[in-house]
């Protein structure tokens, strides 16, 4: 089968850059596949303005990717604004190649609220709503990391999302003889991180007494980092929460070892979000890493596993003394043998040959159905 993945300048953002590249190479495992990256069209500040009007469209190079598509018989488009053009260019597959079946990945759903809740946005949102109810007869499958059947009455295909574990080493873990705990967080700081709760319950538990020694190292940037830096100033802390800037490559994987556990998102609450599927939690998983949660994890939802340790979505302090007695007993039989057990879970719930498998499987059968009947 010929397919295409086509994206809206994906390549200009890091994490949605490298969540391409793992899909088109797992794409390409099976089906001969291109990648396509559809650039914006510079234009002058009034017609950027003009197409904010409720007929104006957004400028993008539709056609010179129509003209690199050869008698394709899938594509695969990473969702972007409806608006008139878009609209046109499914129209334009669908009328060139008909029996090519055409999907459309909604990485985020519902997304109203995040796309559209800003003021200089919310032109925006007309816009797409007035267009996006004439995709479903355009196209054969939203796909979505969302538990919904259909979307916009069109069936989906559920996914999750996935990486290639096996390209993720372990960390080195030299045991601690003074039982000292190290709690690892990497992200771009954004305020659904709530890192604020781990930082406050930290204070919380040295101001009452806390002998254990327990270090948080925060990994990145991001426009929450300041606040965090101010409040570990605040509470005095500096010893014990430590900041990295963006780290690659082998300096990432150094700062992975000897961590006990990883943290992920624990300010889901405030954007409304209970259920995540992010991922840094299956890069966590993939380097062997038990974690703490503020927010249901999907793949800790869907099969029995002992490697969370859970606290609510909300803005309560993270009690630092159940982190503790979690580690104490994940770790009683080694450290090494929860790596390994943990390593082999990722390989079983987030690889990418288990996350899209549902794509994968619709596309061979589709492929198969359209043999028998030509």
């Amino acid at each position: 089968m010929k397919g295409y993945y086509i994206h809206f300048d994906g390549s200009k953002t890091p994490g949605v850059n490298k969540k391409i590249k793992m899909q088109v190479k797992e794409f390409q495992k099976y089906f001969d596949l291109e990648e396509l990256e559809i650039s914006f069209i510079p234009k002058s500040l009034l017609w950027r303005i003009f197409r904010l009007l409720p007929f104006g469209g957004i400028e993008r190079d539709y056609k010179s990717c129509l003209k690199k598509m050869k008698a394709p018989d899938f594509v695969y488009i990473r969702r972007t604004l409806a608006d008139k053009y878009y609209i046109q260019f499914l129209k334009e597959i669908k009328r060139k190649y008909p029996k090519c079946k055409i999907l459309i990945e909604i990485f985020t759903y519902p997304y109203d609220k995040d796309e559209f809740s800003s003021w200089f946005a919310f032109p925006l949102y007309w816009k797409e709503k007035w267009n996006r109810k004439k995709i479903p007869t355009l196209i054969d499958r939203y796909v979505t990391v969302s538990e919904d059947d259909y979307i916009l009455g069109k069936e989906t295909l559920k996914i999750s999302n996935g990486i290639f574990v096996d390209q993720v080493k372990l960390p080195v873990y030299n045991k601690k003889e003074d039982g000292r705990i190290d709690m690892l967080a990497v992200a771009v700081m954004q305020s659904h991180h709530g890192y604020e709760r781990i930082i406050e319950g930290m204070h919380a538990y040295y101001q009452n007494g806390g002998e254990r020694q327990v270090y948080l190292h925060l990994v990145g940037n991001g426009p929450e980092k300041n606040f965090y830096q101010e409040l570990v100033k605040q509470y005095g802390l500096d010893e014990k929460v430590l900041f990295y800037s963006e780290l690659l490559g082998v300096e990432l994987e150094n700062v992975y070892n000897n961590k006990d556990i990883a943290v992920s998102s624990l300010g889901c609450y405030k954007k409304n979000i209970n259920y995540l599927s992010a991922l840094k939690t299956r890069e966590y998983l993939a380097a062997g890493l038990p974690m703490v949660t503020g927010c249901k994890i999907d793949v800790f939802e869907k099969k029995n596993c002992n490697f969370y340790c859970a606290f609510p979505n909300d803005e309560s302090l993270i009690d630092i003394n159940r982190i503790i007695s979690f580690c104490d007993e994940i770790n009683r039989n080694g450290k090494e043998e929860v790596q390994k057990k943990i390593k082999q879970y990722a390989k079983e719930t987030v690889d990418m040959d288990i996350a899209m498998a549902p794509v994968i499987r619709y596309l061979r059968v589709s492929s198969e159905s359209r043999a028998k009947n030509d």
